[in-house]
């Protein structure tokens, strides 16, 4: 294969992704088929795994994947769910063991390791009669609605990310108070079992941590939100077991200062003033996420506090964690209007400064015994790897629409989400044998000795269209990546390539192998999925190009002369008398740098320079309104909001 800076040259024949396909069914059944009593009834949920996480299904109920999967009605799934005995707690600890295993390896070589993110996620329903259903918070709406909330954890790892555990939140109020409808025989008409009592959401995160750790899984460190940085119980078992982590915590959330002085965080924001360094937070789907970053110590050995905002400031002080209020719902909805800051223009500020600059708050802690180091290197990359667990949810809802059941015992709802983790499992570790791939396994062709095993193990009739006879590459499969921009005018390369196979991709091609096509269907297919990576991969090298452009211009712009002397103090190159010796770039053609970003400076106190409209004439006055600063410059152009569209 390829480094990400040339063109894709490796590539895989279909023939050779259905044998993969194969040989990880076969290693799956060996691996969960013990945990169904008939192995009947694991073919029923093997199935069921393959007919939900196939992009092809348009709505993923039971009369809908038993359609596509050529049964003659719903039964055998609709038993799968409801009637047969298995549990599901023994499925999540097959694919949590699974996970560790294959997703974890190979880590030697990341500063962190293989960690776990717990997030929650609101499943929306109608009426009231399913289990866990209550009228709540939900971030995915932004306001409340009627909804089942998950507490899910992810396992993230170099080699991917999925679910490896979850569990549905019973509201205390609608289920476990008061009596009739509101108590007990509430929870008996939903199947809730009656041992189960009440729970918070980081109770429940804490008690599968737990029971993480009792499997043996293999992680370092763990992250999740303001939810559960401010429970405290939580991070003292992660302080007992000798894990690191990063939780976002709120705004009131109480620490000791290195002065032994318990203080609010946002009383701490004057001590963060000059400490603060451009790092990116990981890759997005326009480059580096580039935040402000600021690193206090505090009272207690090995724990710090990570202060984050944007370039550009935005509103609400919770962006990234997760957790944005329901204040900032729009008027439509019933909610109070947006704050206002600089990063909105035409609006007033609110003279707040964690709400005007978005600043967030992050809680983080590595032990002595930790392999990871406590650097702020580490502490911002666990930081930003929480967003993993949001790209594990976005896959369950997208192509393998977890969401879309229409179960309401509780039994029901848990095989369902147990086989749904199953199934991005799958796709993770299909991805990862595709990457272990050598680059002369991987350009074996169609008519190599070697394939007529794959070609015999896959059904493909061979009648082509008339006048379109089908070649080899029309039946291979790209590997690799695509290329990235270094300059600002680079051209587009001729043949850019194609993006990295994503988990959405594989679901895609998995289905296709998986059904009896001519190989001239099977090449159109083929030719589309192509087609997608390539755009994807034109679209990337434009937005990451548009970036570097938009900063270049703001660096050069000719209204800067004259109103600061600059220097490239990363560089090391100051003379000492306040001389510049050029501006400097964003690694934006890096595909994660968590290293200092190398920017602007004045030469004599280290603060940024800010542009004063007094100072320069409309095109200073346009960036001023909009933030900007000679140093920090437009980071944002063609990513949309801050930190949010990126991840």
């Amino acid at each position: 294969m390829t480094t990400k800076t040339e063109e894709t040259t490796a590539s895989v024949s279909v023939y050779e992704f259905a044998r993969i396909c194969k040989e990880v069914d076969r290693e799956f059944e060996a691996e969960f088929a013990g945990v169904f009593a008939q192995k009947r009834t694991y073919e029923k949920a093997a199935d069921y795994a393959d007919a939900i996480a196939d992009p092809a299904v348009a709505v993923k109920s039971c009369w809908g994947m038993a359609e596509h999967a050529g049964h003659k009605d719903p039964g055998r799934f609709q038993s799968l769910i409801g009637e047969n005995k298995w549990q599901a707690e023994e499925l999540w600890d097959g694919i949590s063991v699974a996970a560790g295993r294959e997703l974890g390896k190979g880590s030697n070589g990341d500063p962190l390791g293989p960690g776990v993110v717990v997030d929650e996620t609101a499943d929306a329903k109608r009426g009231k009669h399913t289990a866990g259903v209550s009228h709540q918070y939900a971030g995915c709406a932004g306001r409340v609605i009627n909804c089942v909330t998950w507490v899910m954890m992810s396992f993230i790892g170099l080699r991917g990310k999925t679910w490896v555990s979850g569990c549905a939140f019973l509201p205390e109020k609608t289920w476990f108070t008061g009596e009739g409808a509101t108590g007990t025989a509430r929870r008996e008409k939903a199947g809730i079992p009656d041992k189960t009592v009440f729970a918070s959401k980081p109770e429940l995160a804490r008690l599968q941590f737990e029971h993480l750790r009792e499997l043996g899984i293999p992680f370092f460190w763990a992250a999740g939100d303001e939810v559960y940085g401010r429970y405290r119980k939580l991070l003292e078992d992660h302080e007992e077991n000798d894990e690191a982590y990063a939780y976002f915590i709120p705004r009131n959330y109480s620490v000791k200062t290195c002065k032994g002085e318990s203080k609010r965080v946002d009383e701490l924001l004057d001590h963060a003033d000059g400490r603060y360094e451009l790092r990116s937070a990981g890759p997005g789907v326009n480059g580096p996420r580039y935040y402000e970053w600021a690193m206090l110590s505090l009272e207690q050995e090995k724990h710090f506090l990570l202060i984050r905002k944007p370039e550009i400031p935005e509103p609400g002080g919770q962006e990234g964690t997760g957790q944005e209020c329901a204040r900032n719902e729009s008027p439509a909805a019933g909610g109070e209007p947006l704050p206002t800051s600089a990063g909105n223009p035409g609006k007033e500020k609110s003279g707040d400064r964690v709400k005007d600059e978005g600043i967030t708050f992050c809680l983080c802690y590595v032990p002595a015994k930790s392999p990871i180091r406590p650097t702020m290197t580490s502490m911002v990359m666990m930081a930003g790897r929480r967003w993993g667990v949001e790209e594990t949810i976005a896959t369950a809802k997208g192509p393998i629409g977890w969401d879309e059941s229409q179960f309401r015992k509780w039994d029901s709802m848990q095989h369902h989400t147990a086989l749904a983790g199953l199934a991005m499992l799958k796709a993770n570790i299909i991805r990862e044998r595709l990457g272990e791939l050598p680059a002369e396994s991987g350009t074996a062709g169609k008519d190599d000795p070697g394939s007529g095993k794959e070609r015999g193990e896959t059904t493909f009739h061979d009648n082509p269209r008339p006048g379109r006879e089908i070649g080899e590459p029309d039946l291979r499969i790209p590997l690799g990546d695509s290329a990235v921009p270094h300059s600002a005018d680079q051209p587009i390369p001729e043949d850019i390539g194609y993006i990295k196979l994503s988990v959405n991709e594989i679901l895609r091609l998995r289905s296709i192998v998986q059904t009896e096509i001519s190989e001239a269907r099977m090449a159109f297919h083929i030719a589309w999925s192509k087609w997608r990576r390539k755009h994807q991969a034109i679209a990337r090298w434009c937005h990451r190009q548009h970036r570097m452009k938009a900063e270049q211009e703001t660096t050069i712009d000719p209204v800067f002369a004259g109103t600061a002397t600059l220097c490239n103090r990363d560089r090391g190159r100051s003379s000492g008398t306040g001389s510049c010796v050029g501006p400097a770039t964003r690694p934006l053609a890096q595909a994660a740098s968590y290293a200092p970003r190398k920017r602007n400076c004045s030469a004599s106190g280290g603060r940024w320079l800010r542009i004063h409209r007094r100072t320069a004439g409309k095109r200073q006055d346009q960036l001023a309104e909009r933030g900007h600063c000679d140093c920090a410059q437009d980071g944002n152009a063609g990513r949309g909001r801050a930190g949010r569209g990126t991840r």
